[in-house]
This record gives C-alpha cells, sequence and structure tokens, in this order.
C-alpha cells in the first residue's frame, strides 16, 4: 500500500516537463532511424552514378545542340531507370554480397530482399511514366533499358562477357538516349557512347575479378571464373587501351577541338593509370580510377560542347 501510495504521489509531482523530455527521446530515436535508413536506400541506388548518368543524357543532348527541357525530362528518366536497376542488382545480389560487399545495405541486413524489389519496381515504373513525355523513339529505348536490366540482373550476369557487354551498351545508350530525346543522333553523341561504351567495358570485367570469390559461391560462370584472374585481367587491360583510342580517334578525325584533345588528357591518363593497376592485380583501385576516367571524361566532353557554341 504505502509501495503504491508512494508512486501515485511520485505521479502527481514529478515535473511538468517529464513527458515531453521523454517524448523528446523518442522523437529524437525515431528521427535518428528514419535518418539512417534513407541513408540505406540512397547507398543502395549509386546516388553518384545516378548523377553520372544524368548528366551523360543532358550531355548526348547539348553536343548535337538540342539540350532543352526534353533532355532533362530524359536525364530524371535514365535516373530513375538506373536507380531501380542498382537496387534490383543488390536484390538479386545479396548471397554474392555477402561475400564480395557486405557494407552494402541489403548484404547488411538493413534492407530487405523484397524491399529491394519494390523499390526496383517503383523506380522503373516512374522512369518509364517519365520517359512518356518524350518522342516515341526514347520511350522505346526506356523500356528497352528496362528490359536489359532486369534480364542482366536474373540472367546474364551468370554467363560471361554477355552481361559485361550489355552493361556497357546500356552505357553507351544513355547519350544517345539524350540525343533522341531533344532532336537527332549526331557524330559527336556516337562518339561520346563509344567512349562511354568502352570505359563501363573493362570496369565491368575488373568488378567481375573483384567479386571473384562470391560468384564462385553462388555458382556463376562469369569470365575471371572461365578464364583466371590473371586471364581477364588481361582482357580488361586489352579493353582500357580500346578505350584510350577511342578517346583520342575523335579528334584525330577532325570531330572534336584542340580544346577537347587537352582536356581529355585526363581522362586518357586515367585509364593508363587503371590499366596499369589491374593488370598488376589491383582490380578495385582499377575500376576507381575507371569511375573518374568516366567523371572525368564527361568533362571533357563538355568542354567541347562549350568551345562548338
Amino acid at each position: 500500500m504505502a509501495r503504491k501510495t508512494s508512486r501515485q504521489n511520485f505521479l502527481i509531482n514529478r515535473p511538468r516537463n517529464y513527458f515531453h523530455s521523454k517524448l523528446k527521446i523518442r522523437f529524437r530515436r525515431c528521427q535518428r532511424i528514419f535518418i539512417l535508413r534513407c541513408m540505406d536506400w540512397i547507398k543502395a541506388i549509386r546516388p553518384a552514378n545516378v548523377v553520372l548518368v544524368f548528366f551523360t543524357v543532358l550531355l548526348g543532348a547539348a553536343l548535337c545542340g538540342c539540350a532543352d527541357n526534353e533532355a532533362i525530362i530524359a536525364g530524371i528518366s535514365a535516373a530513375l531507370i538506373l536507380a531501380g536497376g542498382n537496387l534490383l542488382n543488390d536484390a538479386v545480389d545479396i548471397p554474392v554480397d555477402r561475400i564480395s560487399h557486405p557494407e552494402r545495405p541489403a548484404a547488411a541486413g538493413k534492407l530487405s530482399k523484397s524491399a529491394c524489389l519494390w523499390g526496383a519496381g517503383i523506380l522503373f515504373s516512374g522512369g518509364i511514366a517519365v520517359s512518356l513525355y518524350l518522342p516515341t523513339s526514347a520511350v522505346i529505348v526506356a523500356v528497352v533499358a528496362v528490359a536489359a536490366l532486369v534480364l542482366y540482373s536474373l540472367v546474364l550476369v551468370r554467363l560471361p562477357l554477355i552481361g559485361n557487354f550489355v552493361i556497357a551498351g546500356l552505357s553507351a545508350l544513355a547519350a544517345v538516349f539524350g540525343a533522341l530525346a531533344s532532336c537527332s543522333v549526331c557524330t559527336k553523341t556516337v562518339w561520346m557512347a563509344t567512349i562511354a561504351g568502352l570505359l563501363h567495358l573493362p570496369r565491368e570485367i575488373f568488378k567481375d575479378v573483384q567479386d571473384y570469390d562470391g560468384d564462385l559461391a553462388v555458382g556463376r560462370k562469369t569470365l575471371p571464373i572461365l578464364l583466371g584472374k590473371r586471364k581477364s585481367s588481361h582482357f580488361a587491360v586489352a579493353a582500357c587501351v580500346a578505350a584510350m583510342i577511342a578517346i583520342v580517334a575523335p579528334y584525330l578525325g577532325g570531330v572534336f577541338s584542340d580544346y577537347y584533345l587537352s582536356a581529355a588528357f585526363v581522362p586518357f591518363a586515367l585509364v593508363g593509370v587503371a590499366a596499369v593497376f589491374g593488370g598488376r592485380g589491383y582490380p578495385h583501385t582499377a575500376q576507381k580510377y575507371l569511375k573518374f576516367a568516366m567523371l572525368f571524361g564527361l568533362v571533357a566532353l563538355f568542354v567541347e560542347f562549350m568551345a562548338s557554341r
């Protein structure tokens, strides 16, 4: 009885701000969880790649002299589709990523497989819906891109080299997508697409070399598993050489200006460094340098766009 009375007195006489402090603690805890969950989603869609593809689409249109509202819409569509593809890939690759990339949200158990699949479906639908404001040819490209990403994640990722070429082709298609959305494809955009594809191909192979243990554990037949890490790395190095040739070829052919050549020295050198690291057995470092080469390649192409205005 005494205990009950004591508790009643405590409830009556406790400070008024007691409930407020409790509420603040719970609110901050929920806020922290919400922020962490949002960060997991952002990390899963690979925001750097999403931003990169957005500007790739814009620049693909700009090089043809037709950067307008349609190009921006196309960029948003491509960004949504790529984000959906990344979520789908994470959902399918959970067993592999637990070995090769345990830090990824889905592999770490921070995002469930079903959540990633739902997220991918919503982003794919959003990307196609946005593309409906564009010409029919651009809508077809958007639908084909979604179909290719689904096919890649479910089937082609298990096969040697085919999946690598599909991803490289889709990266090349981003530049073409921007031009199709605004006007028509020109020679400069074709060269941009070629460079983008040849930069992505060795990076995808180096990533497969990096994921060797995880792919082997789930029974995939990627190029490194069939040929070995060393031979696959040599193949990727050869693709790097092809990319370096593609970077300077449009200047030698008179398509791009001297300004482009000056700016293109940076991505050219970065691809060379990536080839050296990849050939020496450092696939992770090689694919990072190739990613920087893509970024500075866009800068070089932007310089060409500004010079041609």
